[in-house]
């Protein structure tokens, strides 16, 4: 199934008949601070972004979420007896598994082996959240850079740095929780497969899908700092293999503060790392499958760009074989935040990537992204301390998307004074326009019927259609004449 996404994955200019988002205008999150950092975004059952941070002065982390306009006030995730460690290159982590959400962060000072990783989680979308729980119970050793994800159940699976006492001997540790984060398994080891230890000042992240978990991390063999995984086919349970998914051979003796990130398309892992291994500060990709633990391919996000300068932070997410990466960048003396997008990625990625942001040189940091089966919802850490989101819409209806994407029907499409859709059972739905706001919305109640709608009173334009039935969310783009 995957053959053609192994052997070509990023097309020529031009190739592929790849739909291109339409982005609309980005809007600040929260307060302006210069100590709003690191923000990390996932969404919500209803495909919502949902978006955290930390705040490097009040040693806050901050959760806010997507109320159909805008974000709400941004909530406080931490009582101030449990100050969060946060800087620009790492902080707090989110997932979610539809409207549960898990946040995980580590206590400040780290250095300190009574300061511990938390976990909070919230049943109801972020509207509110239990108390902190302890995760990590590693007797004197230190831990540091919690991530977090869920399992095929939605029981969160969270990782982490894990010391010696006086910070010897770095590895990452998996810890996962059969109760949906009230309590902990013992941790158990996730990395070493090189035979060394890991990068002590290198963040790691999560891939999953299911029960296939991926811990990502950079590795340091000698100083040899390439890009590993570690594979659990279990659900966190054990992770008796790595797959090395970064063949650059970057030696370095000091420390890079960059991790890798990933995500899973079936059984094939989609990696992307920052490497100087060529002297240059660039971003790449690679792919890697579950079976064997095989490194397939990789090479450079861009190829050469005229005046690029540094390429940093990579983050990858994806829904279904839909696939977003986004990364920071200083061309020309031009901070910029970068896209690149492919609705179907076993037709590979389009060569043209989107801009997002635009900066002066030192001006953004870094971006995180999520994809929803419409639209890729992209933040960043940005100019005069805010904190920065943009939405991009796709298309939904061309022939690269898989099947389990077309299963919501609306004709004619476009529109002129009828939108018909099928229907298999009762549920509610809404037309909203590009921006959120919704323009029509009902509740059918007859199984097995077919809609009529008039649009009549729709201006021509773009607009959503999205329906929810059994407790799940299907959303397609049509357009009105």
């Amino acid at each position: 199934m995957f053959r053609l996404l192994l052997i070509a994955f990023f097309l020529p200019l031009g190739a592929g008949a790849q739909p291109i988002l339409s982005w609309l205008p980005p809007m600040t999150i929260g307060t302006p601070n210069n100590s709003n950092l690191h923000p990390r975004i996932a969404l919500d059952g209803k495909g919502d972004p949902l978006v955290i941070w930390g705040d490097a002065q009040a040693d806050r982390g901050w959760f806010a979420a997507w109320n159909g306009t805008g974000f709400t006030s941004p909530v406080s995730l931490n009582p101030s007896s449990l100050p969060v460690f946060t800087a620009s290159w790492a902080g707090p982590q989110l997932a979610t598994h539809g409207d549960t959400v898990y946040v995980v962060f580590k206590k400040k000072p780290e250095n300190v082996d009574t300061n511990h990783v938390f976990i909070r989680r919230s049943f109801d979308g972020g509207l509110s959240f239990d108390p902190p729980v302890r995760v990590d119970y590693i007797a004197d050793s230190l831990s540091r850079f919690p991530a977090v994800t869920t399992n095929a159940a939605g029981h969160p699976v969270v990782s982490f740095m894990k010391f010696d006492p006086g910070f010897g001997n770095p590895r990452w540790n998996v810890t996962r929780s059969n109760d949906y984060g009230l309590t902990f398994q013992p941790d158990i080891p996730a990395s070493g497969y090189s035979g060394g230890i890991v990068c002590d000042c290198c963040p790691g992240s999560f891939a999953a899908s299911g029960d296939d978990i991926a811990v990502l991390y950079r590795d340091n063999l000698n100083n040899l700092r390439n890009s590993w995984a570690g594979i659990s086919t279990d659900g966190g349970a054990s992770f008796p293999g790595g797959i090395q998914v970064d063949q650059t051979n970057w030696v370095i003796n000091s420390c890079p503060s960059s991790g890798p990130d990933g995500v899973l398309v079936g059984d094939t892992l989609i990696s992307v790392f920052m490497s100087e291994a060529s002297g240059n500060t660039r971003v790449y990709w690679s792919k890697s499958v579950l079976p064997g633990l095989s490194f397939v391919a990789g090479g450079n996000i861009t190829g050469p760009v005229p005046g690029l300068l540094t390429q940093n932070y990579p983050r990858i997410a994806g829904d279904g074989t839909a696939v977003a990466i986004v990364w920071k960048q200083n061309s020309g003396g031009t901070d910029q935040v970068l896209a690149r997008f492919a609705v179907n990625v076993e037709n590979g990625f389009p060569a043209p990537y989107d801009t997002v942001a635009l900066g002066s040189a030192g001006s953004l940091a870094n971006a995180d992204v999520a994809v929803s089966p419409v639209a890729v919802h992209v933040v960043w850490q940005g100019n005069g301390g805010n904190l920065w989101y943009r939405k991009g819409i796709y298309s939904t209806t061309g022939m690269d998307l898989p099947a389990v994407h077309r299963s919501l029907q609306v004709y004619p499409n476009p529109a002129r004074e009828m939108l018909f859709v099928d229907l298999p059972g009762t549920a509610k739905w809404k037309i909203t326009d590009l921006a959120g706001g919704t323009m029509l919305s009902g509740h059918n109640r007859q199984p097995g019927t077919t809609l009529r709608i008039p649009t009549a009173g729709l201006r021509a334009g773009t607009y959503l259609f999205t329906v929810e039935t059994a407790g799940k969310n299907e959303t397609i783009r049509f357009s009105v004449l």
